[in-house]
């Protein structure tokens, strides 16, 4: 079983596509689970960037109250940008995230994506309690949603393992042993210049905007 503090397990679920200014958007959840407690995060986001990740993580990381010692990830690009067996080149920019927050980053091995199984039974979990007969509008309606979500129904819930506990007197606990978010701020903001054309429309990701 994980330790105490330990690790923090990450992946992405795809749930649908919205409306946006100027076209659809896939919509995206990022999901956050600590091993241990079983307490988990996440949010709607509509891109699958190293930026949103960046973004995502540090959201996490604040709403736990402290960061486990360990993300682990399955293998996206966004991730790691080349592997040949044990070893990893990950992104620079998660390396430099990871480095600021004094965690180390772990890999499932390649085809074995049941060892984040944690984190995949907490977003079929999601998808039976939260989002079935659910419509999602928008990242603000969704997200604020999945908080009251969490608040109300995931975390009050019995620990699976530990029987008498709650998820929540699990957290309660596990904070004390995470470790203490960076003191000064972490820049997670990217900055695109976008060309306007002559009729006053902008084109961004595949999208026109006015």
């Amino acid at each position: 079983s994980p330790l105490i503090g330990e690790q923090g397990q990450v992946d992405w679920a795809h749930v649908g596509n919205i409306a946006v200014p100027g076209g659809t958007r896939a919509l995206w959840l990022f999901v956050m689970v600590l091993a241990w407690s079983r307490t988990m995060w996440a949010e709607f986001v509509l891109d699958l960037s190293v930026w949103s990740l960046l973004r995502s993580l540090t959201r996490a990381c604040a709403f736990f109250g402290g960061t486990p010692r360990e993300w682990l990830f399955d293998n996206p690009k966004i991730v790691v940008l080349e592997r040949h067996g044990a070893a990893a080149r990950f992104h620079p920019l998660l390396l430099d995230l990871a480095g600021q927050y004094a965690v180390r980053l772990k890999l499932c091995g390649v085809r074995k994506g049941y060892e984040k199984g944690g984190v995949e039974r907490h977003i079929r979990y999601i998808r039976d309690r939260f989002l079935a007969a659910r419509v999602i509008h928008g990242v603000d309606q969704g997200n604020r949603e999945f908080l009251t979500f969490l608040d109300e129904v995931a975390h009050p819930r019995p620990h699976p393992t530990l029987q008498g506990r709650t998820v929540r007197d699990c957290l309660d606990e596990e904070r004390g042993r995470l470790l203490p978010l960076p003191q000064a701020p972490v820049a997670t903001d990217q900055v695109i210049p976008v060309r306007v054309d002559k009729t006053a429309f902008c084109r961004f990701d595949t999208n026109v905007y006015y």
